[in-house]
């Protein structure tokens, strides 16, 4: 890429940045203040609350200058040096991203707790039985668990000690990882704490009761890989073939890709993949964890 080139690629980017910043601008002219200022208040505490799921304790406006300074220089290099489209459609194309990255995130967070807890389970009702108090055995068990139950633990714990009640920490645990597992746990421990009981009996039942549960959860897992590996391949190989076709013999697919029929017929068959992917998960359950 000549001087002349690259100069006039980077007007075009400091142009559209400066296009962006007027009609941001001026749609916050176009909106009264208070508006503006309750979809500020909205966007930041949905941020904060996503960012206290995982345990990351750190305001709204520092990540989002974090993930600005992040993103616009490889946005700036690719639309001076390769093609301002590209820039623009993988900036999109990350904002899209980001609530399926979150939800995934989320879903294999919960599935290692799921994991985790049984084996705490019978560790805090082992501690218990020893004749430890709640506290202590909560506070022994965290030290010999691995993350992210373990940050949760040790959580609970300082939560504890500082004098909040048990009920609101635990809460707040059931808020952060919705789960059925742990809302047993959770109820178990509140219940027993207020109305007493063989809480060490109660526990170890209820990790019996996770651990077959867990196992009957991979047993079905493993039974249904075939069919969610076949509903991926099928997915995938309409898209793999295209790519293929396209290499070996253009020709054939320039109809698809230079007509406006081509572009539809291509649009149309993509929303039929995707609609059949997403039944097809949906009925094997994929995605989903309780």
């Amino acid at each position: 890429m000549d001087g002349t080139a690259m100069n006039t690629s980077l007007l075009i980017v400091c142009g559209l940045i400066a296009l962006t910043t007027f009609l941001v601008g001026m749609l916050i002219l176009l909106l009264n203040r208070h508006q503006v200022r309750q979809l500020h208040d909205e966007l930041r505490d949905e941020t904060e609350q996503t960012l206290a799921e995982f345990l990351i304790y750190m305001s709204a406006g520092r990540l989002w200058l974090i993930s600005a300074l992040m993103l616009m220089p490889p946005a700036l290099f690719i639309g001076v040096w390769w093609d301002l489209s590209a820039a623009l459609m993988g900036l999109m194309a990350f904002a899209v991203a980001i609530p399926w990255l979150r939800r995934w995130l989320l879903i294999k967070r919960y599935q290692r707790i799921g994991v985790q807890l049984p084996d705490c389970l019978h560790m805090v009702s082992s501690a218990m039985a020893s004749g430890l108090s709640l506290l202590p055995a909560l506070e022994l068990t965290s030290s010999q668990l691995q993350r992210p139950l373990r940050s949760e633990f040790i959580l609970l714990v300082h939560r504890l000690k500082l004098g909040d009640a048990l009920s609101q920490a635990l809460d707040d645990f059931y808020r952060r990882v919705p789960t059925e597992a742990v809302q047993f746990f959770c109820l178990t421990l509140t219940l027993g704490m207020q109305h007493g009981g063989q809480q060490v009996a109660v526990l170890q039942r209820m990790a019996t009761a996770l651990q077959q549960q867990l196992y009957a959860r991979e047993r079905l897992q493993s039974l249904s890989a075939q069919a969610r590996m076949q509903g991926k391949v099928m997915f995938l190989l309409p898209i793999g073939l295209f790519f293929i076709l396209q290499r070996l013999h253009p020709a054939n697919t320039d109809l698809l890709t230079g007509t406006r029929h081509g572009q539809i017929i291509l649009g149309i068959c993509l929303v039929l993949m995707l609609i059949g992917h997403l039944l097809i998960r949906r009925i094997m359950g994929s995605g989903r964890y309780e």
